[in-house]
């Protein structure tokens, strides 16, 4: 089968590690960078072409492509399900994920637990949208297009109505959530599939309300609570494969963040190869007949 790895500029570390496991698995691989796709929007004989050429026979497409090229990656996504190819994540899951606002307003109507979230544009009580999350400390973070792009912990009331006026002043959108203070310093990376949880990742030592990534990741367990998060948070937003992170409280697992394209190489690192194989034989799977 040929498969089409849709990422951005040159291939990043990881889209080759992919794509070397999924021709290890005998599968015509072709790595695509989305920026350099142009497309045809027609009723009949849509097309999807780079070079002059026509992009043909492709059998499944995934996105691989970072949160700044999701307008354009998605159009390209779009245009391959126009053309009848099997797309993991599908557009409309991609989209909706990597919007953080929607994605929080999905998850919270079908009761997964998360931390509790304030948006605000220009508030006329700032102290009040912070007593609203359960007061200070407060994890505040801005949204552009839909997507987290700074966050900064507040530790004390007046420092947290510094930083959200200080962002309110930038024509800003603002993000404020509670800081779950009994998760300590614990998160837990899940890699999830196909409504299955391959691997789980532990961390400890770092404060949660940054997304740091410098403090050491081990293997983590398995448990029923992890999995049943995990998996429905993924669910939830339509999503194929995912990366799912999460804390813990007192009243069960939060669900920090929910990632399109899983950090691999990290599983790789720390797991080993098999969770990342056993997500790429369920992407095979889901293609239906010989492609």
């Amino acid at each position: 089968m040929k498969i089409a790895l849709l990422c951005h500029t040159r291939p990043r570390e990881e889209t080759r590690y992919i794509a070397s496991l999924l021709q290890g698995l005998g599968h015509e691989v072709e790595v695509l960078d989305v920026l350099r796709c142009y497309m045809r929007i027609a009723t009949h004989q849509p097309l999807v072409r780079r070079d002059g050429s026509d992009i043909r026979n492709v059998g499944l497409a995934v996105p691989l492509f970072g949160k700044g090229y999701t307008f354009y990656g998605a159009a390209v996504l779009r245009q391959f399900e126009m053309m009848g190819v099997r797309t993991l994540n599908e557009s409309v899951a991609l989209v909706r994920a990597r919007d953080r606002l929607r994605s929080l307003q999905l998850m919270a109507r079908k009761g997964i637990g998360m931390p509790s979230t304030g948006f605000a544009h220009k508030p006329d009580d700032v102290n009040d949208l912070i007593r609203m999350v359960g007061g200070a400390p407060v994890v505040i973070k801005i949204l552009k297009d839909g997507q987290t792009r700074s966050s900064v912990l507040a530790e004390t009331t007046k420092a947290a109505e510094s930083v959200i006026e200080a962002f309110v002043g930038l024509d800003a959108q603002v993000l404020v959530q509670e800081y779950v203070k009994e998760a300590g310093d614990v998160a837990h990376e899940c890699l999830v599939s196909h409504g299955k949880l391959l691997s789980v990742l532990e961390r400890r030592g770092a404060a949660l309300g940054s997304d740091s990534t410098q403090p050491e990741w081990c293997v983590g367990k398995i448990t029923k609570s992890l999995r049943e998060a995990a998996v429905q948070a993924s669910r939830v937003l339509g999503l194929d494969f995912a990366s799912v992170r999460l804390i813990h409280a007192q009243r069960g697992p939060l669900v920090v963040s929910v990632q399109t394209v899983p950090d691999v190489l990290r599983f790789r690192n720390v797991a080993g190869d098999a969770p990342i194989e056993k997500m790429l034989a369920g992407w095979v799977r889901e293609v239906p007949g010989d492609v």
